[in-house]
């Protein structure tokens, strides 16, 4: 039988990764809180004068959409569908993650097993089952390349 489980992040890796991240995107959110300032107040009633400006403000929810749209990714979505472990016996799946719980799935029932790639080269796997919906599969999750090689070949046979 093949098992995996995936070690947690201590909170301080998460919050230095956190602080490193907010260093590098607070000019623009910055930027982004400024032009929703002043396109509210060019909205305003008491502004004549530069009526024009109103067009900051369609720019600044633009700006700060994409950094809550990112944020709830990246650290809500996406760890909640990560698999913290796995185990399989050849015939059955056993996999725990914490948006699905712990799903027990036949390997026939595997529909897809989908590469994920960063800059640094390989960051996991997107596998999806029928009736369990998508889970990602880290790689550093241990045995997490041993459970993919063995599951290559009944993806290949489903399609």
């Amino acid at each position: 039988m093949l098992r995996g489980e995936r070690a947690p992040t201590p909170v301080l890796d998460r919050l230095a990764e956190a602080a490193l991240v907010v260093s590098v995107a607070f000019p623009l959110l910055l930027m982004g809180g400024g032009m929703i300032l002043v396109g509210l107040l060019a909205v305003g009633p008491r502004r004549k004068d530069s009526p024009e400006l109103w067009i900051c403000l369609p720019a600044g929810l633009a700006i700060l959409g994409v950094f809550v749209g990112i944020g709830y990714w990246q650290w809500w979505r996406l760890p909640r569908l990560t698999v913290t472990r796995f185990a399989f016996d050849g015939a059955e799946v056993v996999i725990e993650a914490p948006a699905r719980g712990c799903v027990t799935r036949p390997v026939g029932a595997l529909r897809s097993l989908t590469e994920s790639r960063g800059r640094r080269g390989l960051l996991g796997w997107w596998v999806r089952f029928d009736g369990a919906g998508w889970v990602f599969l880290h790689g550093a999750t241990p045995n997490a390349w041993q459970l993919v090689d063995q599951l290559r070949p009944h993806v290949e046979v489903a399609r």
